[in-house]
């Protein structure tokens, strides 16, 4: 958003030594400003490494993503607060819930549970019974608070369609 950007980039493109150009192609990012533990709210999933600043990784059940997919029904204000609101009422229920925000594909992520590594056994493929258990309880992941049904491809054609099932993602690192 920086009004000198384009300028600031035409001058970096420019600079040259002995004929060659110092630098390779001037490409322009945005830069997300890094919040402190103290701004994250609690229903926040990354408010957990506050919690648990040396473990290695830890892992949720994602059950609900919440975007606009280029449908101008949720922007990101909407999406946000939806998704915080969908946390609020998990606990209620009793379930260590939490969301998180992706400004940079634009969703809001809803999860269940925390876990470590170990929650899936490698060998067997077993998962513990704390995921097992979430997993029976919300065996489908909704988009934006719908089942969504996704073609099967077995040889080369859509067999069936089935639901789009939860998963288990890695908590992301502020």
């Amino acid at each position: 958003d920086d009004p000198t950007a384009p300028t600031d980039a035409d001058v970096l493109a420019d600079i040259q030594i002995n004929g060659k150009r110092l630098f390779g192609p001037i490409i322009r990012t945005d830069i997300e400003q890094a919040r402190t533990p103290e701004e994250y709210s609690d229903l926040e999933l990354i408010s957990i490494w506050t919690r648990y600043p040396k473990v290695r990784a830890i892992y949720a059940l994602e059950i609900e993503l919440w975007g606009d997919f280029e449908s101008d029904q949720w922007p990101a204000d909407r999406r946000r607060s939806k998704a915080m609101e969908r946390v609020a009422q998990l606990r209620q229920r009793g379930f260590d819930a939490y969301c998180h925000h992706d400004e940079r594909r634009e969703l809001s992520t809803v999860t269940v549970g925390l876990f470590s590594e170990a929650a899936i056994n490698p060998q067997s493929g077993i998962a513990d019974p704390d995921l097992a258990r979430l997993q029976k309880e919300f065996p489908i992941r909704l988009i934006n608070g719908e089942e969504l049904r996704m073609p099967v491809q077995r040889g080369g054609s859509a067999q069936n369609v089935q639901p789009i099932r939860s998963r288990l993602i890695k908590v992301p690192r502020p």
